[in-house]
């Protein structure tokens, strides 16, 4: 596993300090070491944002079938019975939504810059 922790510490990291970035598998060859580069591609304690623009043109709604009325198992004096809709979304316009990738909200309880 790689750990990181925060940039120039004051003192030496304690276990508290480090988070997972990523597992590297080992080679083929047990004996051989393997060679990884951290581009800081990931950023441990960040979470991705997904931002999707909502208007009529930019995103839509396929319906895939008419929707369904399912009868289930009455109940007591009543008869319940659940919707099923079977669609998808469809982006119309994939310029306007966008994917942020290592967010880090500023309320964060550990910094890792």
């Amino acid at each position: 596993p790689e750990d990181r922790s925060t940039r120039n510490p004051a003192t030496a990291p304690t276990p508290a300090d480090l988070r997972l970035v990523t597992r590297i598998p080992a080679g083929s060859d047990p004996t051989q070491p393997v060679v990884w580069r951290d581009l800081n591609h990931e950023i441990p304690g960040s979470a991705t944002v997904y931002l999707l623009d909502l208007s009529p043109e930019a995103i839509d709604w396929t319906q895939l079938m008419p929707m369904i009325q399912y009868p289930l198992a009455p109940v007591k004096a009543t008869v319940p019975w659940a919707v099923l809709l079977f669609g998808a979304l469809k982006l119309g316009i994939p310029q306007r939504h966008w994917v942020v990738k290592n967010y880090l909200p500023k309320a964060a309880r550990w910094k890792p810059f």
